[in-house]
């Protein structure tokens, strides 16, 4: 985009701020299985929503990286260079901005999964939304725009 603007503006514009794709992720785990869901968004406001079932027996923990591993591999397919993450767990979104370690061996397996593909993003911002804030257990793609638009109310830890 910026060689584009560049071209057709000349060489007086020096910086153009990519527009981010939004990402929101959630999971939930019981003994009889669970479920993923993401929902990505464009600058724009196009959203695209995806949801996935996953292996009974996982915990919730394991159901939210699952989420936002799936959510961050649609981001590289779609070759997003600028990207926003809010979920709702303090735990993954602590451990992914290093502000908790990540000790359990398998949600560690998830963790440097996630860490390794949000290194490859040149702009990167994760944010915690509180629960409260979600309309039931998921978040309507037009719930997730007006999260993503209004986030400056939200309590939230940024990662640059």
């Amino acid at each position: 985009m910026t060689d584009f603007v560049t071209h057709h503006h000349g060489p007086s514009i020096r910086y153009v701020e990519p527009m981010p794709w939004t990402l929101f992720f959630d999971g939930s785990s019981c003994r009889h299985g669970g479920d993923i869901s993401i929902v990505l968004i464009l600058s724009q406001g196009s959203s695209f929503e995806f949801a996935y079932s996953i292996k009974p027996m996982s915990t919730g923990n394991q159901a939210e990286y699952g989420a936002i591993l799936k959510g961050i591999q649609l981001l590289q397919e779609v070759k997003a260079n600028a990207i926003e993450i809010f979920g709702d767990s303090q735990l993954i979104i602590n451990q992914l901005i290093g502000v908790y370690e990540c000790k359990d061996d398998v949600l560690r397996n998830y963790y440097e999964k996630c860490r390794g593909l949000i290194n490859e993003f040149p702009m990167v911002n994760i944010k915690h939304i509180l629960r409260a804030q979600k309309s039931g257990s998921q978040l309507t793609s037009s719930e997730c725009f007006w999260l993503s638009t209004n986030s400056r109310g939200l309590q939230q830890r940024d990662h640059h």
